[in-house]
This record gives C-alpha cells, structure tokens and sequence, in this order.
C-alpha cells in the first residue's frame, strides 16, 4: 500500500499539445463526431432562419456605402434585430448541442483514459442529456454576462467551470459537477483565465483558417475537460490509503501513478484491535 499526499494543482498549458496528441490518434472518429455536431446545429438554424423570413422577421440586408465601409460591415451587428435573431438562434439550437455534448465529453473521458472510442459514443448523450441543457444555459448565460465585465469576466467563467462538461459525462448530478469545478479551480482561477484566453486565440485562429482546424479544436476542448478533471479534480481532499496503479500496456496518454479511489479507512484513523 502506499500513500499519495496531497499537492497543489496547477492549471497546466501541455493540456493544448496531449489534447492535439489524442485528437490525432482518433482523428477520423472526432472528426466525424464534430461534424455531425455542426451539421445537425446548422440545418436547425438554416431553419429557423427560413421560419423568420416566411414571418418577415428577416434581417435586413447591410447596404454598402462607399463613404461609410465600416457603417455598412458591421453596422447590422449595433441593431437590436441581430442580437434577438443570435439569442433566439442559441435557444433553438441548444438542445441538439446538449445531446451531442453528452456524447463528445463521454468520448473525451474514455479517450484520456485510454479506452478506445467508437463512433457510437458520438450518439450516447440521451442519459445526461438534462445536465447538459442546464450547463449549457449556464454557459450561455455566464459567458455573455461575463463579457460585459470588460470581456475578462468571460474568460474567469470557462476557466473556473472548465473540469465540468468531463463530470457531467461521468454522470455526477449538476449542482455537484459546478461546485466541484469551481472549488478545484479557485485557488488558480487567474491562470485559468488566462489559459481559456490563449485556448480561445487558438481556435480564432484555426476559425480563420479556412475553417477546417477548427475541427481539431473544437475536438481539443472536448479533451481539455476531460484532461482538466483528470488533474485538477480527481483525487482532491486529504492523504487516503490507495492501492497501487498499475498501467495498462500501450495505454496513452499515461494514466495517474495511483489510482484514487480511497479505501474504506483514511490514515488519520486508526485501524480496529482484531
């Protein structure tokens, strides 16, 4: 038996490359999944963008003008009507996401453990489907609230609920999956910040890249969690007697040195006169 003490943990920036690294040993997998995901929230906008132009509730087409360029490209994103359509178009689309979510962390959490993945398990979000329409919501809310802190607040909420998606999809209860997170992160919420900053600087840049990267990093945010939970949330609280781990051969990416669960007995107890 050996025992495993406590250690501070540390929001780590190598989640990006071992995330990219297990993205590309399933590469065909996630790409599909990501897909599908995008696909199925496309053709539920398309449609609730045909809906309003039949009700006549379309946006207005931006009339270019040569004396005012700027007035013309964004000057539809100042007007009330384009931020009812974006909100009522995130409403729509949330709960197909919610499903497809379910699927992609599980896919995530069996991936960092090293189980292989199948396309199956892009579909099995039906049992945590609730969990994840509120997380969803969570999110939605949280981040656009978040935004208007000087943006910076946007930043704090998905780094400090970042271990959550991965808890969710291991079928731990809403209310518990948010405190856990947030209390594994508090204590580095800063570098967390700034580690939902840089992750966002790269899926803008892979967006702009014609936007075939942005596969892998939306596939990378899946596994970020999942990577997140991994050493940040598991095994939190006080030195407990743990049975040794032993890895299981070719498993990748190498799983934790001790396996966490605790036995039935904490140190600080002593054990019963036979």
């Amino acid at each position: 038996m050996t025992t495993a003490s406590p250690q501070p943990r540390r929001v780590n920036f190598g989640w990006i490359s071992e995330s990219f690294q297990l993205f590309q040993r399933d590469i065909w997998i996630w790409t599909f999944a990501v897909i599908v995901q995008l696909a199925c929230a496309w053709v539920l906008g398309f449609a609730m963008t045909e809906a309003f132009n039949l009700i006549g509730f379309a946006l207005p087409r931006p009339v270019f003008d040569r004396s005012h360029p700027f007035d013309s490209l964004f000057g539809m994103y100042t007007t009330p009507r384009f931020w009812e359509h974006t909100a009522l178009r995130e409403l729509v689309i949330l709960p197909i996401n919610s499903f497809f979510y379910g699927g992609l962390y599980k896919m995530a959490n069996k991936s960092v453990r090293g189980q292989a993945i199948s396309i199956a398990d892009v579909f099995s979000g039906g049992p945590t489907f609730l969990t994840f329409l509120l997380f969803n919501l969570l999110m939605l809310v949280g981040v656009r609230l978040g935004l208007l802190c000087v943006i910076f607040g946007a930043f704090v909420v998905s780094g400090l609920l970042l271990p959550a998606g991965g808890l969710l999809a291991d079928g731990v209860d809403f209310r518990t999956a948010i405190k856990t997170s947030i209390k594994a992160k508090k204590g580095d919420w800063l570098r967390a910040a700034g580690f939902s900053f840089v992750f966002g600087c790269v899926f803008v840049g892979s967006f702009l890249a014609c936007c075939i990267p942005m596969l892998a990093t939306l596939s990378m945010g899946f596994i970020i969690s999942s990577l997140s939970c991994r050493e940040m949330v598991a095994g939190e609280g006080r030195a407990l007697e743990v049975e040794e781990y032993v890895a299981p051969p070719g498993s990748w990416p190498p799983p934790p040195k001790f396996n966490i669960a605790p036995t039935e007995r904490p140190l600080d107890e002593p054990e019963a006169e036979s």
